[in-house]
């Protein structure tokens, strides 16, 4: 397995995480953009994070969705931001950045009794896997991960892709005949 674009602590973390999920196989992971190890919860991101090669065929794992929320101090109930995030750009990362350093301080926020802020939610991200066959074909799977964290989302397209591309061949036989 070969992992692009990852600092070598992050990489290190990673190919720890897979080794210890038993996945193995003739991946090749390319991050796309620049990732916080303490922060790797969807809604940091936006678009195109990780392209995983397999067989010829491109995997795209992105950060999809608008997130609209409301952050609010627990302490008075004081309204402290809104952010409206749209087009996948990952604009509620830098915005909250301020107020929450980790996936940790950002989920206690979300929770039900947050201790220090209060993050209300009308709409959030979450990772989706598309594919380009190896003729330059865009496979818009729909693949919603079941994951929030971006290596848990990788870990199980990983353990997916076999299957996506036996079906992905199935079709193109169909639509042959």
């Amino acid at each position: 397995m070969k992992i692009k674009g990852l600092p070598f602590r992050q990489w290190l973390i990673l190919k720890a995480f897979l080794f210890r999920r038993r996945i193995r196989g003739d991946y090749e992971l390319r991050f796309k953009d620049w990732i916080s190890i303490i922060r790797l919860d969807s809604l940091w991101y936006g678009g195109s994070m990780v392209d995983v090669i397999y067989k010829g065929y491109t995997f795209h794992i992105e950060a999809i969705g608008d997130v609209y929320a409301d952050l609010y101090s627990v302490q008075d109930g004081r309204h402290l931001c809104y952010v409206k995030d749209k087009n996948n750009n990952g604009n509620f990362g830098s915005e909250m950045l301020s107020y929450f350093q980790s996936d940790e301080t950002l989920h206690d926020a979300l929770s039900e009794n947050p201790k220090v802020f209060r993050l209300d939610m009308q709409h959030g991200n979450w990772w989706e896997c598309f594919c380009t066959d190896p003729a330059g074909n865009f496979h818009d799977l729909m693949w919603n991960l079941d994951e929030d964290n971006l290596f848990k989302a990788i870990a199980e397209a990983l353990g997916g892709l076999d299957e996506v591309i036996k079906n992905l061949e199935e079709d193109a036989i169909c639509a042959k005949a």
